[in-house]
């Protein structure tokens, strides 16, 4: 009877140790399962939805030497072209050029042709002085206001050689006239040459095109 006993308590003994090193083997290979498996990959942050979009400059802000010889600073990842950087710069000065120069009043005495000397080459400087003097000797002497306001619609630069420093720009533009009882809106080009002296392009003509009434 007590050897019976002693039997059933071995095989009791030998059952629990299996089931001891089956669970531990069963560990081992959860282990080793899990260690073989792929690292989550790791989410990208995402981007700030209330980015603010870049500043853009004001179309009739004006134009000073270092804005016109500077060149322009490209996005990173989109480096432009030598033409390309000439095309901005070109465009850039164009629109303020024609805002400029087709901006004038009888209170201003035409000083803004004056103040755009700077940035022509000496024959359209030339021709600046004499259109001053001109405009000036043909005022009414009435006190009454009368002027003219231009505004840039676009700017196209029609040719543009890079070797021989010459480029042409189309621009269009809406202009106010007010003079006395006259009160018109009407739209006209301006076609500008310019030239690269110095390093910096500089207006050498200034042709204004045929009135419309519709922009066409």
């Amino acid at each position: 009877m007590a050897e019976e006993k002693e039997n059933r308590r071995r095989r009791r003994t030998v059952i629990v140790i299996v089931i001891v090193a089956l669970l531990i083997v069963a560990a081992l290979l959860l282990w080793l399962w899990l260690m073989r498996q792929p690292a989550a990959p790791t989410p990208a942050a995402e981007p700030p939805l209330n980015q603010p979009a870049a500043s853009l400059p004001a179309t009739n802000a004006p134009i000073t030497n270092s804005a016109v010889s500077q060149p322009v600073t490209p996005t990173p990842g989109t480096q432009p072209t030598g033409e390309a950087d000439a095309r901005s710069t070109l465009r850039s000065l164009a629109r303020s050029f024609a805002e400029r120069l087709g901006s004038f009043s009888n209170a201003g005495n035409f000083e803004n042709v004056l103040d755009l000397k700077v940035f022509m080459t000496p024959k359209l400087a030339d021709w600046a002085d004499k259109f001053v003097a001109q405009a000036r000797a043909s005022q009414p002497s009435s006190a009454e206001y009368s002027g003219t306001t231009t505004r840039t619609i676009t700017a196209e630069v029609v040719s543009l050689d890079e070797n021989a420093g010459r480029a042409e720009v189309k621009v269009k533009t809406q202009r106010h006239e007010v003079a006395h009882n006259l009160d018109n809106v009407y739209y006209q080009d301006l076609n500008l040459v310019f030239l690269k002296q110095g390093g910096t392009w500089k207006a050498d003509a200034a042709v204004w095109g045929q009135k419309s009434a519709d922009g066409t």
